[in-house]
């Protein structure tokens, strides 16, 4: 449960940059101006974040590259959908 809810947010946050970048070139000044959102890069270039380990309270702290999280969020897209073509489940 924890894992689908933490990829939907991953593929909400994924999705925002993608709108931005869709804006007709009239807008690209101000989208210049604003910081770029996204996952927060470290001084070494890694994602960090805390990660809820299963029969433990006390998380832990996972570094990842960026790249290495976009993959992570695509492949737990691509499990999350196929978990719900097995279920039945459409997507509208």
């Amino acid at each position: 449960m924890i894992g689908a809810t933490l990829a939907a947010i991953v593929l909400l946050a994924q999705a925002a940059p993608a709108a931005a970048a869709a804006t007709p070139d009239a807008a690209a000044p101000v989208a210049a101006a604003a910081p770029a959102k996204g996952p927060k890069v470290n001084k070494d270039g890694l994602v960090c974040h805390s990660e809820q380990v299963l029969g433990s309270r006390i998380p832990t702290r996972v570094c990842v590259t960026p790249q290495d999280a976009a993959d992570r969020a695509q492949q737990d897209k691509m499990n999350l959908e196929r978990m719900q073509g097995q279920m039945g489940y459409r997507a509208n």
